[in-house]
């Protein structure tokens, strides 16, 4: 808080002014690299959590119809019997199979879940990115196109949710965690006592990685406000750098007191938060891209989101959120990583570099640039 407060002071945020485009993407393809490795990586633990097998775990009632019959179709085993004929209960069936069979947990080891995760994760990415390709294309009709393409993250959550809660009701999934009410996370009071660390060494000792952490607060902040007021959005009203920072070290303190996660910049959600707000030319033939006219600057959609996520932790929302798979929330983090990665000039600049000139797209709105760049 106090770092923050004296950069604010001292009307350091000027030194943004140094920062050029290319600082601007390197930070947004770091931030793009974390949400696309999260969500793959995800992928992997879960095929090592629930590797593929042909036998898989079973419960007491369903061990003697589902494996015998596997075992039996397979030739390995042509009754059951041979291993439950000294069994004198569902559950020492279940522990005479699972011994003879080597067959692991139920909660580590569920049959077609690894499979169906990457459905998910993929199948949620898929249908986004096409439906806003959908929005520049020759299909369908004008208002048609646009509506896909607005909402083609709502539509691939719909779609893959009723997949996985109405056709593929037997396979177990992995759901996301939406704590109720708002309660701290340990047992401990809402205040955080500093007292036993108030020591000397302690104070000063913290100064160091506290000043670090405040840098990478303003980088990240002020990095956001520089994506958002692009030149390319043409924006009537510029991005409030002091006065974002002066918010987010208040706030900053506050979550030190309540002992709450501190606030930062989003610069993947804040790009394609404004990017949904561009208002476009309406005039142009099917499958040619509208260029930019400028944007609905305005505070409703932004206050609308956060009232949303506050009512997340109500019972009604938070028991509807509790049913949707993790692999649908990762699959639109893959989403928004690869998104702002493609929206990168970096990338642009370097594709051509392959393309021969005469083919260099000179008038497009999206390539400024293409006078400079020489060719491979």
């Amino acid at each position: 808080f106090l770092v923050l407060l004296i950069i604010v002071a001292s009307n350091s945020s000027h030194f943004i002014r140094r920062f050029t485009q290319f600082t601007e993407e390197v930070f947004t393809a770091l931030v793009a690299f974390i949400f696309i490795y999260e969500s793959t990586s995800t992928v992997f633990k879960t095929f090592e959590q629930h590797p593929l097998r042909r036998v898989y775990a079973c419960s007491a009632a369903q061990c003697l119809n589902y494996t015998a019959n596997i075992l039996q179709d397979n030739g390995v085993m042509t009754n059951c019997t041979n291993i439950t004929s000294n069994a004198t209960s569902p559950w020492q069936n279940w522990q005479n199979v699972s011994d003879s069979l080597d067959i692991a947990d139920t909660s580590s080891n569920q049959p077609n879940t690894a499979l169906f995760y990457m459905v998910l994760v993929f199948g949620t990415f898929f249908l986004a990115f096409m439906l806003r390709l959908l929005k520049n294309s020759h299909y369908m009709t004008k208002y048609s196109r646009r509506f896909f393409g607005d909402m083609g993250i709502f539509v691939s959550i719909l779609v893959m949710f009723l997949l996985s809660k109405y056709v593929f009701t037997s396979i177990h999934v992995g759901k996301i965690l939406v704590p109720v009410g708002v309660n701290p996370s340990l047992a401990r009071s809402w205040l955080v006592d500093p007292r036993p660390a108030m020591t000397a060494k302690l104070v000063f000792g913290a100064a160091i990685p506290g000043v670090l952490v405040a840098f990478l607060v303003f980088v990240e902040t002020q990095v956001t406000c520089l994506l958002c007021c692009n030149s390319e959005y043409k924006l009537k009203k510029t991005g409030g750098f002091h006065w974002n920072l002066m918010v987010t070290a208040v706030l900053s303190l506050v979550c030190s007191i309540l002992g709450l996660p501190w606030l930062c910049g989003q610069p993947v959600t804040s790009v394609i938060h404004v990017q949904s707000l561009l208002k476009r030319n309406g005039r142009v033939a099917p499958g040619e891209k509208a260029t930019v006219q400028g944007a609905y600057e305005q505070r409703v959609t932004a206050i609308l989101i956060n009232v949303m996520v506050a009512m997340s932790i109500t019972p009604t929302v938070a028991g509807l959120l509790s049913q949707l798979p993790k692999g649908i929330v990762l699959g639109i983090f893959l989403y928004m990583g690869i998104c702002n990665l493609l929206s990168l000039q970096f990338l642009r600049r370097v594709s051509l570099m392959f393309v021969p000139a005469k083919h260099h797209p000179v008038n497009s709105p999206d390539y400024p640039f293409t006078r400079h760049i020489s060719t491979v």
